[in-house]
């Protein structure tokens, strides 16, 4: 490679001593030549401290201090980022090696790119293989969708995402009201904004499954996905048809107002015939519901025990 296009890597990091080492050691020991690596701690009260002061003179800057959670740490380190290219690493991932000369050659090779993802490997706590992601999104209209998209396996996994630095200098920073998804809504956005998606055929990061991360809570992760989508859902946007957004539409409302109609009429132990006049209600008021194939499968299988809705 003629030229080392600057990288700037982002550790948000609390409490989190028995895995951040080895994410410093996998940033640091790349051995890419125009690297800034930036560590924002949230005022750690493990160990966490003495490791970062281990690496300290080779670190472009730390700091460890109270902050509002991990997306204020990760936007602290964006205010301060200065690379072409740019990526945040929780303090229990790590990247696999020659990562970032791979990602640095990609960019380079497709300067249009704004948003670029490999293969994610899934590892347990110790660091063994337990899967692998390779994502399959390229458009503003297939992240919208959550059920067959997302949900469905084609998601980006966050430690295998790089993105350009103009994107953020167009869409800003990482919304902090958002605890568990706030990754899923800027990738969101980068595509909202016309960014393109480049997909590199390698295994880029190791993703740490262990049990005190946040998106365990599926069920709060799930909520928290469907809120974000429903106004984009109702907003006209030029990369969505009109037959699409109503599809989409559909498959909101039967995910969240069908689905609580039918769980509020097995509640109250209505009849077969009151729960399905209920929800017949509910379908002439929202008609997009008849487009999903969530309902055709509904409607086809009519016979399934009650628990099953």
């Amino acid at each position: 490679m003629d030229s080392y296009p600057p990288i700037t890597v982002i550790t948000p990091s609390f409490n989190q001593a028995q895995f951040l080492e080895q994410t410093i050691t996998s940033i640091l020991d790349q051995g890419y030549p125009n690297l800034e690596y930036i560590i924002i701690d949230g005022g750690s009260t493990d160990h966490s401290v003495e490791i970062i002061q281990k690496y300290a003179d080779r670190l472009t800057y730390w700091v460890s201090e109270k902050d509002r959670g991990q997306t204020h740490a990760i936007n602290k380190g964006l205010e301060r980022a200065t690379g072409d290219i740019i990526a945040y690493l929780n303090s229990d991932d790590y990247y696999l090696p020659g990562t970032l000369h791979q990602v640095a050659e990609y960019f380079g090779q497709h300067p249009d790119v704004d948003l670029l993802h490999g293969r994610c490997r899934s590892v347990d706590v110790n660091g063994e293989k337990i899967g692998e992601r390779f994502g399959d999104i390229s458009s503003y209209s297939e992240i919208l969708d959550l059920w067959d998209v997302w949900w469905a396996k084609r998601n980006f996994v966050q430690p295998e995402v790089f993105w350009s630095r103009r994107i953020t200098e167009k869409i800003g920073l990482f919304r902090e009201d958002l605890y568990f998804v706030m990754d899923y809504e800027y990738w969101l956005r980068i595509l909202q904004a016309g960014g393109k998606v480049g997909q590199l055929d390698s295994e880029l990061a190791c993703f740490r499954l262990q049990p005190n991360q946040k998106s365990n809570q599926s069920e709060r992760v799930s909520a928290e996905l469907l809120k974000v989508v429903q106004p984009l859902l109702w907003q006209q946007h030029q990369a969505v048809t009109w037959g699409r957004r109503i599809t989409l539409q559909g498959k909101w409302l039967f995910n969240v107002s069908f689905r609580n109609e039918a769980e509020q009429s097995l509640k109250l132990e209505q009849s077969r015939l009151r729960r399905w006049l209920r929800l017949s209600g509910l379908l002439m008021k929202h008609p997009q519901i008849l487009t999903t194939r969530m309902l055709r499968n509904r409607l086809a299988n009519s016979f399934v025990p009650r628990s099953e809705y």
